[in-house]
């Protein structure tokens, strides 16, 4: 470094040293990568978890409306599609006797529409119970 006579000045040995070295700048650099990469992970899995949150909570109000469309006669079939937003679901009404005469117990079930599988996983079920004369 020059002074205001031209001359360079040594810093001494003992002297404090300013900035940092490279392998401190590529050890935080290395910290900050592992920070940032587990921060995506755990953005990735919180939209994942809300996706699916999302298609959960159609499914079962896809389940109440098909439940009250049957309790209340409009609704005859034991299966068959439906659309809730941009969702597609497939549902099938199970029908069993109770041991009271005249009382059964429906049981609704939602699936993805959009699966090919033979036997999809559950999406949402709802139980209610009917009187029939």
């Amino acid at each position: 470094m020059a002074d205001s006579s031209g001359r360079h000045r040594r810093i001494p040995a003992s002297g404090k040293q300013r900035g940092f070295t490279l392998l401190e700048i590529m050890v935080a650099f290395a910290i900050f990568a592992l920070a940032a990469g587990a921060w995506m992970k755990v953005l990735g899995s919180s939209s994942r978890t809300q996706s699916t949150v999302e298609i959960r909570q159609m499914a079962l109000w896809s389940a109440r409306n098909q439940l009250n469309l049957i309790l209340l006669g409009e609704e005859q079939a034991s299966a068959g599609d439906l659309q809730q937003g941009p969702y597609r679901f497939r549902w099938r009404l199970e029908r069993q006797s109770t041991d009271t005469r005249g009382l059964d117990r429906l049981q609704l079930q939602i699936f993805n529409a959009d699966t090919n599988a033979t036997e999809a996983p559950q999406l949402a079920v709802l139980n209610a119970y009917q009187y029939v004369r």
